[in-house]
């Protein structure tokens, strides 16, 4: 099955330090750092091979979105990013197989030769698998990250926490007026895949009580560490109050979609009273006046 080319399909990190994936969307974090030294460096000079299955795969059939090069003005933090699919008129996605991205790069001081090999796989997920991993990007919930001081071996979330706050999501969506309804992953694959996600990501972040991603370090001292487990997150009502608010519009707009048009008072079908009696039918509150 082609990437991308239907709901659920996408790529599944096998080595996922450094590496970050968005819908089609993948960007491959770097560090040169030379063997002898221990130090970062930037090397004078670089490439990039790319192989499927074993075979050589050339970048034509990516659409590449930033070419190796510096992530920001830190010596040795490179980054790579691409889009699952060639850049022509009609894109062509990544057929399923295994991929490997071999980056090396030659550090004048010393010159030595440092490769960085990282692989994945495309292949066909289940959809909900796929907002597991989606979500989990969004909270930057990765193993060996920095940010998770008590352990950087964990993830802070399991697949089924993630899925559950995914579920919790999926269920305040359906059930936000004017209509309760059922919404599955592939509809908001396709109509609402921020809102899901969003949603999800509030719902991690209440369930450790409090809303933050990562932890604020505080040095006081050469011996005192504090960490701030709220500051990131305070404004966490306001980002919830407009998700609410683009869940409501949202479910709105399906509903007059669904009826062909709207009923109320400037819509010129019905007269005022007759609006007024159908805002209490069940089902249809909250649908003529807000």
């Amino acid at each position: 099955m082609a990437l991308n080319a239907a709901p659920g399909s996408q790529v599944q990190g096998i080595n996922v330090q450094g590496l970050e994936i968005s819908k089609n969307h993948v960007n491959i974090n770097i560090e040169w750092i030379d063997p002898d030294t221990e130090q970062h460096f930037d090397p004078s000079t670089y490439s990039v091979s790319i192989t499927k299955d074993g075979g050589a795969y050339s970048a034509d059939n990516l659409t590449i979105m930033r070419e190796l090069s510096r992530r920001d003005d830190r010596a040795g933090y490179w980054n790579y990013a691409f889009l699952t699919q060639s850049n022509v008129a009609t894109p062509v996605p990544m057929e399923s197989g295994a991929y490997e991205f071999a980056f090396t790069g030659v550090n004048s001081a010393t010159n030595n030769t440092v490769t960085l090999t990282l692989g994945f796989i495309a292949a066909s997920i289940p959809i909900a698998q796929y907002f597991v991993g989606s979500l989990r990007a969004r909270l930057g919930d990765r193993r060996a990250s920095n940010y998770l001081v008590d352990d950087p071996t964990e993830y802070r979330w399991t697949d089924g926490d993630v899925y559950t706050y995914l579920e919790d999501s999926r269920m305040a969506i359906g059930n936000t007026p004017p209509a309760p309804t059922t919404v599955t992953y592939e509809q908001m694959y396709t109509e609402g895949h921020e809102l899901l996600l969003t949603g999800g990501f509030i719902f991690a972040l209440r369930a450790k009580g409090i809303f933050e991603t990562f932890n604020a370090f505080n040095y006081n001292d050469e011996l005192t560490l504090n960490i701030d487990r709220k500051v990131l997150f305070q404004n966490a009502a306001s980002l919830e109050a407009a998700w609410k608010q683009a869940t409501l519009a949202w479910k709105r707009d399906k509903t007059f979609r669904s009826l062909g048009g709207g009923i109320g008072m400037a819509s010129g079908r019905f007269p005022l009273y007759y609006s007024r009696i159908l805002s209490m039918v069940p089902h249809m509150q909250n649908t003529f006046y807000g």
